[in-house]
């Protein structure tokens, strides 16, 4: 039954284990006996492990600190006037990827000194990017699909291609 909101599997339809109400010929990925990836069940701790460790991420302030830190360690007195928030704020963000065992800290005098647990963790960045510069493509190459196959583009009913061709400067026939 689809309710607003989203689609919801019918009130008959027992959930699987990923919840989501798929069976095993909708999605061979979600084993019937409650199996996830790999024969691991799907609620085995590395789950939760790797969930926790991403959850720590999905914060842009939390990002920022992690591209900091890429450049090497920092005070936390650093930290907070380079992203441009409070001193309380960033030492929360900070203790949060604490806990997760994405930074490590030592005391310093008053000073604590943050730096990342792993030094491949700087490709973090690189690899979101990368994610999506081919996410943003896709899009792109999709809206001009689109456009030409209406006929015509931003351009007063031009293509698209003869627009991005104008606007760079060639010449189109």
């Amino acid at each position: 039954m689809e309710v607003a909101g989203g689609n919801r599997a019918p009130a008959n339809k027992p959930r699987t284990a990923g919840g989501h109400g798929a069976s095993e010929s909708e999605c061979p990925g979600v084993a019937a006996e409650g199996r996830g990836v790999a024969g691991r069940p799907a609620d085995s701790p590395l789950w939760q492990m790797r969930a926790d460790l991403l959850r720590a991420f999905a914060h842009p302030v939390r990002l920022r600190i992690l591209a900091l830190l890429a450049g090497g360690e920092r005070c936390v007195c650093e930290v907070y006037p380079t992203l441009r928030c409070e001193r309380t704020a960033a030492s929360k963000h900070l203790a949060i990827l604490r806990r997760a065992g994405v930074v490590d800290c030592r005391k310093d005098g008053l000073r604590v000194i943050y730096w990342l647990s792993n030094p491949r963790l700087a490709e973090l960045e690189r690899l979101v990017d990368e994610l999506l510069k081919n996410r943003l493509g896709e899009a792109l190459s999709n809206a001009r699909t689109a456009l030409n196959g209406l006929g015509g583009g931003p351009g007063g009913g031009r293509p698209a291609a003869e627009c991005d061709a104008l606007r760079s400067g060639g010449v189109s026939s």
